[in-house]
């Protein structure tokens, strides 16, 4: 079995040099944390409150509220990429 040698942690510089070593120090990495977490939250509400709508029902114009979600997720994407591309 080989093993390399990694550089220690305070070595490595790639992405230091872009951040200014802001994400290497414990404070930062908590605000990373912190950041990512309140995204996925964020995720998770924007879908829960997408799939509450099964339960109003049709519209007046006969079409069901889960249904036009599902559409507007379907073309989330836009022109950016082909129909469907994301769901």
């Amino acid at each position: 079995m080989t093993t390399t040698e990694r550089p220690d942690v305070h070595q490595r510089t790639r992405w230091q040099d872009w951040l200014g070593g802001f994400f290497s120090s414990s404070v930062g990495l908590k605000w990373l944390m912190a950041i990512t977490g309140i995204g996925l939250l964020l995720y998770v509400l924007a879908h829960m409150i997408g799939n509450l709508k099964v339960f109003l029902g049709m519209n007046e114009f006969g079409e069901y509220e889960i249904d036009l979600y599902g559409e507007a997720l379907r073309n989330l994407g836009g022109h950016l990429g082909p129909e469907e591309s994301i769901l």
